[in-house]
């Protein structure tokens, strides 16, 4: 594996622990302000992780062109 990909691949699992801490702590904090949650932990961190992947795709496609670029290409 080349050494950007790591980095990606990284970068990535990076931001989608972020992404996954996000989820459980709004998730906590939703419990407790409301009192109650009517959705599953579960299927709120598939919306927050969903909703994260979504906007990860712009800086997804950023770096792709800046590789691109910086090649010479």
């Amino acid at each position: 594996m080349s050494l950007l990909a790591k980095q990606w691949l990284r970068d990535a699992a990076i931001y989608f622990l972020k992404a996954f801490a996000f989820a459980a702590g709004s998730y906590l904090l939703i419990f407790v302000i409301y009192g109650g949650v009517r959705i599953s932990f579960i299927a709120w961190t598939a919306v927050v992780l969903l909703a994260f992947e979504i906007a990860y795709i712009p800086y997804l496609i950023r770096g792709i062109r800046g590789r691109n670029k910086g090649d010479g290409s």
